[in-house]
């Protein structure tokens, strides 16, 4: 399978995944690296050497229709975001 499919699988199988990039990247090991409760040093290096490559191939994936976040997902994704630097900018 390539990146896209499997971040595909990913998706369909764990919609909370296109909401969370630490939520995907955890189903991601633990669908293709079988992890379970821990990362193991090894696996961890393992997935991290391809990560790069995934997290291109997820942003991709993720402005097919299919997988697009609604305007109103958008939006809070946005304000998130923007609340986030202004704590951010206050530190």
């Amino acid at each position: 399978m390539t990146l896209q499919e499997n971040i595909r699988l990913i998706l369909s199988k764990f919609p909370q995944a296109r909401h969370s990039r630490g939520e995907f990247a955890w189903c991601y090991l633990q669908e293709f690296y079988d992890v379970s409760v821990g990362v193991f040093k090894e696996k961890f290096k393992e997935f991290f050497q391809s990560w790069a490559g995934v997290e291109r191939a997820y942003r991709e994936v993720l402005k097919e229709p299919e997988f697009k976040l609604s305007p109103e997902e958008e939006a809070k994704r946005y304000k998130k975001a923007s609340e986030f630097k202004k704590e951010y900018a206050k530190t």
